[in-house]
């Protein structure tokens, strides 16, 4: 781990000199380097090479899909900034038409020994739908892949560690953002340093009851911050998915997709929208009759 910790950080301090030299090949979208596409530098690469070969990305968003194959270890790949450099798909592994996700997933990674740092790998289908099926941003299927300052950009299946059980990925300082199984496979990952944003519900219960067998909990959600399915991907986590949330491990339930209701929402004093400081909307009606019908005591449950 100390030698991968030293690794990241001298190629942190080898992105000033882009222009010097010190690096194997330049990509650029505009023309000014030796590629214009990510695949071309990667392509160049010699196969089965024995030193640290060091591509260096340009700032641009590189619309294209990337495959490291296993001969073509032993890379350095470093971009101007996670802010700056995307490179983005917009294949889909699930639903109609599917593609298998090694051809599918925006950037593939089969070879060992590989670091990125500074890009932003992104399927455009998840970032843009926010829904499924699945669209893998990256899939890292070798062993020692490290990401640093990087983001990994989706909705479900965004990013996909090695399959293998003894496969390591090191992810350090980087976003990963998805709101279905956004993180899965059943290598060996390791997260460092903030890796998404922070999200925040408190959680309160008010009763309980019993459907099918199946026993649930009455509960008020206060959430703090705004993430995409925060209540139900939080829920899932703790091991209480929603009712009848079946994406999420709930059980499923005839009279409704899953039972979220929202209750009030508040707005601060002189917002920019002149909006009022609260918006109460009632529980609806096949909400509350299924609480009488399952939920001893229901009228003595207050909400508010």
């Amino acid at each position: 781990m100390k030698q991968l910790l030293l690794f990241l950080t001298w190629c942190i301090a080898s992105t000033a000199f882009a222009q010097k030299g010190v690096y194997n090949a330049i990509v650029a979208a505009d023309g000014s380097g030796d590629y214009t596409t990510v695949q071309a530098a990667i392509d160049a690469v010699p196969d089965d090479n024995l030193s640290q070969y060091l591509i260096y990305i340009k700032a641009g968003t590189y619309n294209e899909h990337v495959y490291i194959p296993l001969n073509k270890s032993r890379l350095s790949i470093i971009g101007e900034g996670a802010d700056k450099v995307f490179i983005s798909d917009n294949k889909k592994s699930g639903g109609p038409g599917a593609i298998p996700v090694d051809k599918a997933a925006t950037v593939v990674v089969h070879a060992n020994d590989i670091t990125f740092q500074g890009i932003s790998f992104v399927n455009s289908h998840g970032v843009e739908a926010q829904a499924g099926p699945q669209a893998l941003a990256l899939y890292a299927k070798g062993d020692r892949i490290a990401f640093d300052h990087c983001a990994m950009l989706s909705y479900q299946d965004t990013y996909r560690t090695s399959e293998a059980d003894n496969g390591r990925n090191y992810v350090s300082n980087s976003l990963i953002m998805g709101g279905v199984d956004f993180i899965y496979g059943s290598g060996n990952a390791w997260f460092a340093g903030n890796t998404g944003k922070e999200a925040v519900t408190r959680v309160i219960p008010l009763g309980y009851g019993k459907h099918n067998k199946t026993d649930y909990t009455l509960a008020k959600f206060c959430i703090e911050t705004g993430r995409t399915h925060q209540i139900r991907s939080q829920s899932a986590l703790h091991g209480y998915p929603l009712l009848g949330d079946t994406a999420y491990g709930g059980t499923k339930i005839e009279l409704i997709e899953y039972f979220l209701h929202a209750y009030e929402l508040y707005f601060p004093k002189n917002n920019p929208l002149a909006l009022p400081e609260k918006i109460k909307a009632e529980v609806p009606k096949v909400f509350a009759n299924f609480l009488k019908t399952t939920m001893q005591d229901y009228e003595k449950c207050v909400i508010t």
